[in-house]
């Protein structure tokens, strides 16, 4: 089963069109675990009733705000899944990416598994946010490679995770201070934890991009 961790926080305009893409999903054994982290507009409200119309919508609500590492280790702490992935509220998915990324690691028996990413502006992509040129495993040096940017971005988001690999590192508390980079401080963990890893070339994770957005460049790997 896998397990998708959802942290929104004033998610409203976009929250809708992310949930609807996860449940979209060719992957049938899947169940979506969406953190309201103490939102002020109607983002609580598109969740309820999406929760109302899909028994695999799991709405859990936070009566402050965490944060975004704070909001994921709420879900993470609900979720049930043997196998753990992450989306960003303003982001979506194409249908095909979790029974991309299961496969990968079925067939490999990596930890991890990660596909490439477009960028997108107005649900139309202007190009490459991560890419990899081939399907390949990669079961040396695991850590460095990533801590030398050889297997893509630090972020969550483009990534499917066998939950011993990402659970200890994803439940640690850190501080507010080292929100921005919380993406990188958990996949160090998880990247020191995984003996291999599995990339994906096809692009199936939609990263959005929003006026002043300072990601707007391409990732060169």
């Amino acid at each position: 089963r896998i397990s998708v961790v959802v942290p929104a926080h004033n998610a409203e305009k976009h929250i809708r069109h992310c949930v609807d893409s996860i449940r979209a999903q060719t992957h049938e054994n899947l169940e979506i675990v969406v953190v309201d982290d103490a939102s002020s507009d109607g983002t609580g409200e598109v969740l309820e009733e999406l929760a109302a119309q899909d028994s695999r919508v799991n709405l859990v609500r936070s009566p402050r705000n965490l944060g975004v590492h704070g909001a994921r280790r709420m879900g993470l702490s609900q979720a049930t899944g043997d196998l753990i992935g992450f989306v960003d509220a303003d982001d979506y998915i194409e249908a095909r990416m979790y029974s991309t990324l299961h496969g990968s690691l079925d067939e490999s028996g990596a930890g991890i598994a990660i596909c490439a990413a477009s960028r997108v502006i107005d649900r139309r992509s202007i190009g490459t946010k991560v890419a990899f040129r081939s399907a390949n495993l990669i079961e040396g040096d695991v850590l460095g490679r990533f801590c030398r940017l050889k297997l893509g971005s630090g972020v969550l988001w483009n990534k499917l995770y066998v939950r011993d690999v990402i659970e200890t590192p994803a439940m640690k508390e850190l501080e507010r201070a080292v929100d921005a980079s919380e993406d990188y401080i958990v996949n160090f963990g998880a990247f020191a934890r995984a003996s291999s890893v599995a990339t994906c070339p096809a692009r199936v994770y939609n990263y959005v991009l929003h006026p002043g957005n300072a990601s707007a460049q391409g990732d060169p790997w």
